[in-house]
């Protein structure tokens, strides 16, 4: 006869059970929680652009008044973590982060930059760092920053108003087309308008039957004209450098160049050395890269940094800083006023940022004026055709 014993490790089996299901639990709230703090980064990477010269400001200042490096970075983590009341979710906390682990691991805290900041701001701290005096390259490179900022938001600003104008123009011109001219046709044709009519009808006509083929082709143009920006090259390209918006890109290049060139050489950084690491840190601008590699194959035939510019063809930084250069390539301190030239340069390209947007505003004002005198003259042409 079989007996049956009673199960005594039963409620030992259900607490290992309750232990897995627990692990479990706490593995997936850990992969949760890794999975969230990468989403934070990125975010915090993907607006970092945002307060990059607010980092670059604080960091910089701190470092002026005597501040080390390795502790300036520790306070700004303390303040973005309100003196640890709460968690770092700024992209400005995790850059200082990793500019700890850099300093410890390297003792320098550029390496960290190169993820967070475009590759020519980077090159310049990092030209800064080794030259022992990293404030001032961060002064530099938010000063750039900032007027990068600046001539993109007059920019933007002038063309808004223009297009509100035009916007207006073609409300008018619908209302014309719709309106209007129907009632028009109705009492007297078409060889009988007076000339401001018939142009207010060809205006609304050409503009309501083709404005959404208009509004394409000019996004295309949009998109197409920054797509070049990085990536046209070639001889096409030397002529396109010589209008906006082309012309401005250059400019900005053009300063960042100047400096970059300007801190590695007093850093005694042969120039060729120099050249090739600014190569080096364009590999994903064709154009910018096209035009060092120009300039260091004359520098490598043994010609200075102005005469190397001037035989590369491309007028690059521009031909009037060419010119200045070649006129101070031999004094002692040329390379120190290669850095007091792109600071006043990038000055003059603002103003002239400025007046372009004077410009802009002018033409579309007289567009917009043209089209409001026309309108009033077909009204009057109208009001006369009822009388007859």
């Amino acid at each position: 006869m079989i007996r049956w014993r009673p199960i005594t490790s039963l409620p030992s089996m259900r607490t290992a059970i309750r232990c897995c299901t627990d692990m479990k639990y706490l593995e997936k709230l850990h992969s949760t929680d890794i999975e969230l703090t990468a989403l934070t980064v990125w975010i915090a990477r993907k607006t970092f652009a945002l307060n990059r010269v607010e980092f670059y400001e604080a960091l910089g200042g701190m470092i002026r008044d005597g501040t080390p490096s390795l502790r300036a970075l520790e306070f700004l983590c303390e303040i973005e973590t309100d003196f640890g009341e709460k968690k770092g979710t700024s992209g400005m906390y995790f850059l200082a982060k990793e500019c700890i682990a850099s300093i410890k691991a390297s003792g320098m805290l550029s390496g960290a930059l190169f993820t967070w900041v475009p590759p020519e701001e980077a090159t310049l701290i990092r030209n800064g760092e080794e030259r022992g005096n990293i404030a001032d390259a961060l002064f530099q490179v938010a000063r750039t920053v900032k007027a990068r900022r600046e001539m993109t938001s007059s920019l933007i600003a002038v063309c808004l108003y223009p297009l509100l104008l035009l916007s207006l123009c073609v409300v008018n011109m619908y209302n014309a087309h719709t309106r209007i001219i129907p009632i028009v046709s109705a009492f007297a044709t078409e060889d009988k308008w007076s000339f401001q009519m018939k142009v207010l009808a060809g205006m609304s006509e050409f503009i309501i039957g083709y404005g959404l083929w208009l509004c394409g082709a000019i996004i295309a143009l949009t998109v197409l004209i920054r797509f070049s920006f990085s990536r046209y090259t070639g001889p096409g390209r030397r002529m396109l450098d010589r209008v906006p918006p082309w012309s401005l890109y250059q400019t900005l290049h053009g300063v960042n160049y100047l400096f970059s060139i300007s801190s590695m050489l007093q850093i005694n950084i042969p120039l060729s050395q120099a050249l090739l690491r600014m190569e080096k840190g364009a590999e994903k601008n064709k154009w910018l890269k096209e035009r060092i590699q120009a300039i260091r194959k004359h520098v490598l035939s043994g010609q200075n940094l102005a005469t190397a510019m001037r035989n590369s063809g491309y007028d690059f930084p521009s031909r009037v800083c060419i010119n200045k250069l070649l006129l101070n390539s031999e004094r002692e301190d040329n390379v120190a006023a290669m850095a007091v030239y792109a600071d006043q340069w990038l000055e003059e390209a603002k103003k002239r940022v400025k007046r372009s947007g004077l410009i802009i505003t002018g033409i579309s004002g007289g567009f917009v004026f043209f089209f409001i005198l026309n309108m009033i003259s077909a009204i009057y042409s109208i009001s006369d055709m009822l009388k007859q």
